[in-house]
């Protein structure tokens, strides 16, 4: 099972493959700037019309907190719809390495090299880990 989660791949991106640092932080800028706001899919997903969005953006704005616990909090959504939202945005997010091939830092074929490696890395770092939580017992 792939266990690929952008900010770890891009940690072994920098540590173990030494690719600059700036590289990964600015692929991650791109990753956050492309993914669709959670507000974004309540409007087209669960048909949140316009008023009701500003009343739950106007209420942000006063406690602080996330639109997600905000919309739930007027009853705008419900705990199911937007878990839901968070797993669609998830979903629609652009993967690291499809990023960066885009901006030329490696080839599709660099990256299906370097998710395999990551990937046998952390397998190798589970059973360490498995093995020194048993020597513990």
């Amino acid at each position: 099972m792939s266990l690929t989660n952008s900010k770890f791949f891009g940690s072994y991106l920098i540590s173990h493959q030494g690719v600059d640092a700036k590289l990964i932080f600015s692929a991650l800028e791109l990753q956050k700037k492309m993914q669709p706001s959670l507000e974004e899919l309540a409007r087209s997903c669960c048909s949140l019309e316009a008023a009701s969005l500003i009343e739950i953006l106007n209420k942000q704005v006063q406690s602080h907190k996330p639109f997600e616990d905000t919309a739930i909090e007027l009853g705008l959504l419900s705990e199911g719809q937007v878990s839901h939202l968070q797993k669609q945005q998830l979903d629609c997010r652009k993967k690291l390495g499809d990023i960066l091939v885009d901006m030329g830092v490696f080839t599709e074929d660099a990256k299906a090299s370097l998710l395999k490696q990551y990937n046998s890395w952390l397998e190798a770092a589970a059973a360490i880990g498995r093995s020194n939580s048993s020597m513990h017992k």
